[in-house]
């Protein structure tokens, strides 16, 4: 429960604003990590590693695997064969597809790099 000395007053919208909740709103962004100042080509490659090795095979799996399971759901829509290899090549393009409009936006960047690392390793697998 706040008191208050735990408000002020917002003169704008005519609501008390809870100095509690902006103090711990400060301590959670203090968690976050911050963002490297420069955006290089480590910082592309390294990002794209993370996210392909981390949070996002975490949440979807192995790429072979999720790659394929999109293929078999493109194929009767484009009524061909599409190998996870394909679907690798096809999001790859979707991202420049994005950057010809938007050539700064660093997570398309970032998305390329991973569809292409992922391709390249599920390309070498279908090979074998």
């Amino acid at each position: 429960m706040t008191t208050p000395d735990d408000e002020i007053q917002n003169d704008v919208l005519g609501e008390q604003i809870d100095l509690g909740c902006i103090s711990r709103l400060g301590t959670i962004l203090a968690q976050v990590p911050e963002q490297p100042a420069k955006f290089t080509r480590e910082t592309v490659l390294t990002t794209a590693e993370q996210l392909i090795n981390g949070d996002r095979a975490k949440d979807y799996g192995d790429a072979s695997e999720n790659f394929q399971r999109i293929a078999n759901l493109w194929a009767p829509i484009l009524g061909v064969e599409v190998t996870a290899t394909d679907v690798a090549l096809c999001l790859t393009q979707l991202k420049v597809a994005r950057l010809i409009t938007s050539p700064a936006h660093k997570d398309s960047w970032v998305d390329a790099a991973g569809y292409i690392a992922l391709g390249g390793e599920i390309a070498n697998k279908e090979q074998s």
